[in-house]
């Protein structure tokens, strides 16, 4: 899903171009993301957070998070991140990675990603660049099959796309 499938309204175009990093209109949507992947809800009632998977969020960036317990380990884990969009992403990237205790929501990510114009979206494998719908079309079916060739043309793709290129 692009911003280009929108109609103009009123004679007004739909919001268009792409933006690199974490635009504003974007942090606070990206961060609520985050908490919903690592806070454990039942219900609607807060039982916990899943501290193992933090803990492995945290070592991976080498994010100090001294002796906190519970939200305040998620708070240190974001302010860790807190106006700093290269690490925003770094932290997003890895929790799409890692494992965690429930399934990761990635294609809300990814509808949020491309609602607010990102230049990344969202795998389940992590962040890529946004590339031409089609491309993505003919990797995904080039690479369908489990074969040494699909996954020497997975690794190129991640080399030239991926979030570390």
């Amino acid at each position: 899903m692009t911003t280009g499938m929108f109609t103009a309204r009123q004679g007004r175009p739909a919001p268009g171009g792409t933006f690199e990093g974490v635009p504003d209109h974007l942090r606070k949507q990206l961060t609520r993301w985050l908490e919903s992947v690592y806070v454990i809800n039942t219900q609607g009632y807060f039982r916990g957070l899943d501290v193992p998977a933090l803990e492995r969020l945290a070592a991976l960036l080498r994010v100090q998070v001294g002796v906190s317990q519970g939200l305040d380990m998620l708070e240190e884990v974001l302010g860790w991140a807190d106006r700093d969009a290269e690490r925003l992403l770094d932290l997003i990237h890895y929790t799409l990675q890692l494992p965690t205790r429930h399934t990761k929501p990635w294609k809300e990510l990814e509808v949020l990603l491309a609602l607010g114009g990102s230049t990344w979206r969202a795998t389940e494998k992590g962040l890529e660049r946004r590339v031409d719908p089609t491309a993505v079309e003919a990797f995904s079916m080039v690479t369908a099959f489990q074969d040494p060739a699909s996954e020497h043309l997975g690794l190129a793709w991640s080399h030239a796309y991926g979030r570390k290129p």
